[in-house]
């Protein structure tokens, strides 16, 4: 059995996935003879294949609908984002690193098993 990706055992069908190889080629206006992917996996990013992606987007939308209100009323805005397939915001994630280091300093605990803890409970 080659390690090929393509060629294993149909590795693509079984997960569910449309691949295409040397997908590309036909479709720019110049008509050149390019293929922009070697193996093309549509709708990758879709699949949550880009984690975090989304979560950046949707932390900058929050800050720009909110920031504003926040500022005026004292507050600060902190975008506590979770994409569908698990994938936390960077602003969410250091917001957690920094409460369970608080937590496990007063509770005398490690701040892996806090900060486990609070992703379970998210």
């Amino acid at each position: 059995m080659e390690n090929s990706p393509v060629s294993s055992i149909n590795a693509e069908t079984k997960a569910h996935l449309s691949v295409k190889v040397e997908a590309g080629s036909n479709l720019t206006k110049d008509h050149s003879h390019t293929r922009p992917a070697d193996i093309l996996v549509p709708n990758w990013s879709l699949a949550g294949l880009a984690a975090g992606q989304a979560a950046r987007a949707t932390e900058q939308r929050k800050h720009d609908e909110n920031d504003a209100k926040c500022k005026e009323l004292g507050w600060i805005c902190v975008p506590m984002v979770v994409e569908a397939y698990g994938a936390w915001g960077t602003e969410a994630m250091e917001s957690f690193s920094l409460l369970a280091s608080r937590l496990a300093t007063s509770f005398n605990r490690a701040k892996a098993e806090v900060l486990a803890a609070l992703y379970m409970a998210g």
